[in-house]
């Protein structure tokens, strides 16, 4: 079959199969598509049925009045959730101003007509989902154009058409290419090509269920002698065709833990680069032309036309807010060029047209990349911004209410807008603190109205300098769907939050691991009535816990939130002082038994007892100084690595428990492994100066030590010792590492070293091959000589 048998008088007439349900009438749709919305309206009009039934989720049938009142403003969403011990599903079930389905809505109560959602209870798939479904996607394939798209004779039209996609083809035949004498006609071509695009194509479990479902509540409606104009996919009619009369029973809900709420959705969602599967590409414009056609009757007239003087005139004002060139001329020529690129290509002119003529005539140079920013300005434009309105009286879950009062009294956003920065004081301003503790508890939910783009992260320990939280804060549909799906935890984010943070301890405690991040994490959230439980689970932790790294990483998150008492503030922060000193007491007990560490788990080690040298030099109470060398001098004793014992003997050195010449002694033995281990020197100097830099500079006899080894070491191991050497004395700046180096070496090597000539490691390799090359050729002459 090819493209030009959609013009034959067989495409326009109803196969003979459907002849035998006289009371059925059929209005197969494309979702979303503005001409199928204005032909529905027409066939509507024209059948007066007794019913209309809608492909939707049965749920949304208890919500139908107030998705009827007259307050509603599309677009808008049921959201449905359900989980259980098995099953965690959610969806979306989005109806703009051009969805057929809301059109068939409205219409239906205009002309007070019965109707009804008649597709599978969303909270029944999951039984006829296969192992490879994706159940993890935010929004399920429910209105499915995709089964359009995607089927295999769809390649072959589009192979035929040369259009280049599903979107450009359905636009040349159904949107702007053809026009239809009647809706009959118009809905009988949709139904077949659903048919032709349906042939072969391989049906899931999932699909078949949903058809059967619909052909019952299609039978029942039927037994009542009702006659039933049934609004659905394309792809489904010929499915649920096969099954009517078939004494199908329609599906029970299932008995899973979930609910179903109307809510605000936005154009920008529903539109197709925002990876919705049902979408239609750039919204914007498809609601213009609806706009157009909504107040026509019975001939749409030159619709795409109209709509492009409109919007390209809008879009000039758009570019100029955005500071972007662009004139009333570029958008007079911009609908001109439209019109005669489709004149050449032989059809209407459309939604493609008007985006390449735009573009054409704003852009004024080659498209090499600099067109860039201008069609981010033209997607946003055509993706749209506009957000329903719910009408007065809906229920509300009390979680998304408390929201919507907090984020009023906080004077933070709460309905769709652009990102906002905020930056918050959150050491000076009780308002800031309190923002910021809001914002931590929805972030706690997954909810997505805020990210924390810079500022201290006390449970991390990263950022600590900074004195103010950056947040970047967006309302979105998705947000209050997060929270309705939450509300199990809680009636208010306070509640909901604290019930997460039990959730996460209980995880913790199941699985061993650290709960101090936890503990500060509820204290950024002001959740101070859980400290007592956090702090006894942080106890019994420190108490089993025998992995260093863990309890170095505990120390230091306790440690930064001590500094943060103001930002953090509440009764019970003591507890952290008390808490700090047992995690540096456990740390001691385990230090001498700390064994082979990863070079990783090394670093962060180093950095712990940089860390608790750090806490000493403040006088932290309960950090007992004794423990800590002793601990210190145990670790020694067991022969940890070069780095740990460079480490652990700047510290003592720095804490007068060692001499200079302990420390040079210990360091020749690091150099005397250089043979076997060449980064063991390195990383022996490396734990020294990463606390007795200052100390090492002024001692000659740390100086004079190193630079025997120097001496001793051949060419080769020197060569090998070298890079580690390097990198270790990066700790020092350019000013000290040139006066080590004349300490070190003296003479000639120092006078090198103020000429400022720099040897790289490949220099001296050369260096020492072209010393053994001359070394073989003397052998012949010094041999001949003695012979």
């Amino acid at each position: 079959m090819t493209e030009t048998a959609f013009d034959a008088a067989a495409m326009d007439r109803l196969p003979a199969d459907y002849e035998q349900f006289p009371q059925v009438f059929w209005a197969p749709v494309r979702h979303h598509s503005p001409h199928c919305a204005w032909q529905l309206r027409r066939l509507i009009d024209c059948v007066r049925p007794d019913v209309v039934l809608i492909e939707g989720p049965e749920e949304g049938n208890g919500l139908l009045p107030f998705l009827l009142d007259e307050a509603t403003r599309p677009p808008v969403a049921f959201f449905i959730y359900c989980h259980g011990s098995a099953v965690q599903r959610r969806c979306f079930v989005p109806l703009a101003a051009m969805s057929p389905e809301w059109v068939a809505l409205r219409e239906a109560k205009r002309l007070g007509i019965a109707v009804r959602f008649i597709d599978l209870p969303f909270m029944t798939r999951h039984r006829h989902e296969s192992s490879s479904d994706n159940a993890d996607v935010l929004e399920p394939l429910l209105n499915d154009d995709q089964l359009l798209a995607r089927a295999d004779a769809m390649a072959i039209l589009l192979a035929t058409s040369g259009c280049a996609d599903f979107d450009s083809w359905w636009e040349r035949h159904f949107e702007s290419g053809v026009a239809y004498a009647s809706a009959e006609q118009f809905f009988a071509r949709v139904l077949n090509l659903g048919e032709y695009l349906r042939a072969g194509s391989v049906l899931d479990a999932q699909t078949l269920a949903r058809e059967a479902h619909m052909a019952a509540c299609i039978d029942q409606a039927r037994s009542q002698g009702q006659r039933c104009l049934v609004v659905c996919g394309a792809f489904h009619c010929a499915g649920i065709l096969k099954q009517l009369g078939q004494g199908g029973v329609p599906a029970k809900p299932g008995e899973v833990a979930g609910g179903v709420h109307l809510i605000n959705y936005s154009l920008s969602r529903l539109n197709a680069s925002a990876q919705y599967a049902a979408g239609i590409p750039d919204c914007a414009y498809q609601a213009r032309v609806w706009s157009t056609l909504a107040r026509r009757r019975e001939n749409p007239g030159d619709v795409h036309g109209e709509t492009h003087a409109a919007m390209a005139a809008e879009l000039v004002n758009y570019l100029r807010e955005r500071r972007f060139a662009a004139s009333l001329p570029d958008a007079i020529e911009a609908v001109t060029l439209a019109r005669r690129l489709a004149a050449l290509r032989g059809h209407g002119t459309g939604r493609l047209e008007l985006r390449e003529a735009l573009l054409s005539s704003l852009h004024k140079h080659s498209l090499d990349g600099s067109e860039r920013p201008l069609l981010a300005h033209l997607d946003a434009f055509f993706a749209g911004d506009e957000v329903g309105r719910l009408p007065a009286g809906l229920p509300v879950p009390p979680l998304v209410e408390d929201f919507r009062q907090t984020c009023r009294r906080l004077r933070l956003p709460r309905s769709a807008a652009q990102p906002l920065e905020r930056a918050l004081d959150i050491y000076r301003s009780p308002l800031h603190r309190e923002q910021s503790r809001f914002l931590h508890r929805l972030a706690s939910l997954d909810a997505g109205y805020g990210k924390c783009v810079a500022g201290p992260r006390f449970a991390s320990g990263e950022d600590l300098a900074r004195v103010r939280e950056v947040w970047v804060i967006r309302w979105q549909p998705e947000i209050e769907a997060t929270l309705t799906e939450k509300g199990h935890y809680g009636a208010r984010l306070l509640d909901a939050a604290t019930a997460r943070c039990l959730e996460r301890l209980n995880a913790c405690r199941q699985q061993g691991a650290a709960p101090v991040a936890i503990l500060i994490d509820a204290l950024a959230m002001g959740l101070h009535a859980l400290l007592g439980t956090i702090v006894n689970q942080v106890r019994h932790w420190l108490a089993h816990e025998s992995d260093l790294t863990s309890l170095c990483l505990g120390l230091l998150r306790l440690d930064a939130a001590r500094h943060a008492k103001v930002v953090l503030g509440g009764e019970g922060l003591e507890a952290l002082d008390e808490l700090l000193a047992e995690c540096f007491q456990r740390i001691c007990l385990c230090l001498p038994w700390v064994g082979g560490l990863s070079e990783e788990h090394q670093e962060a080690l180093a950095d712990a007892l940089v860390g608790m040298l750090n806490l000493l030099a403040l006088q932290t109470p309960g950090c007992e100084p004794a423990s800590f060398f002793e601990a210190l001098q145990l670790l020694l004793a067991m022969q940890p690595s070069p780095l740990l014992s460079g480490l652990a003997q700047g510290v003592l050195l720095e804490a007068g428990h060692l001499g200079c010449k302990e420390v040079v002694a210990a360091y020749t033995e690091a150099a005397g492994y250089a043979e076997r281990d060449a980064s063991a020197p390195g990383q022996f100097i490396a734990g020294l100066l990463r606390v007795a830099r200052h100390r090492f500079l002024q001692q000659p006899a740390l100086q004079q030590g190193i630079s025997d080894s120097l001496q001793r070491w051949d060419e080769d191991t020197f060569l090998r010792v070298l890079p580690g050497l390097r990198l270790a004395f990066t700790r020092l700046s350019p000013r000290q590492l040139s006066t080590l180096g004349g300490l070190l070496f003296g003479g000639p090597a120092a006078a090198l070293q103020a000429g400022g000539r720099h040897w790289s490691v490949a220099d001296l390799h050369a260096a020492a091959e072209l010393r053994e090359t001359l070394a073989s050729a003397r052998q012949v002459w010094d041999g001949g000589a003695r012979g």
